[in-house]
């Protein structure tokens, strides 16, 4: 069983787990430019789940998580899928996870960003 699953049981819950989850770490800057951290875990119809993913996004470096959301939410209202392959930067162990979808078979994405506390 990998983290954030509850196993293969239909109905499993997605829920966040790792280093985003904790209260200590600060991910999200308020300019557009700065750099956001997003967990990402993906459901799967019958229940699997994909991720979490750590991913981090500047306006500069790229990466497609938000991309992933937008395009997902666009399908959700009706639009046809345009795009399948997404690229999830994740810059703390320098790693790139690709992540190829039919959102037909994705029940739910879950974007997990920490925002930075007022004043701080």
């Amino acid at each position: 069983m990998s983290p954030g699953t509850d196993g293969d049981r239909p109905g499993a819950r997605c829920r966040p787990t790792g280093p985003f989850t904790d209260p200590e770490v600060t991910v999200m800057h308020s300019s557009e430019n700065a750099l956001t951290n997003h967990e990402v875990t993906i459901c799967l119809a019958g229940g699997a789940v994909l991720g979490p993913f750590n991913a981090t996004w500047t306006r500069d470096a790229g990466g497609d998580v938000r991309e992933l959301v937008r395009e997902y939410d666009a399908f959700l209202q009706g639009e046809p899928q345009k795009r399948f392959k997404f690229h999830l930067h994740d810059s703390y162990t320098n790693t790139v996870h690709t992540v190829i979808l039919n959102f037909q078979q994705v029940t739910g994405i879950c974007d997990h960003v920490r925002l930075r506390a007022n004043g701080g």
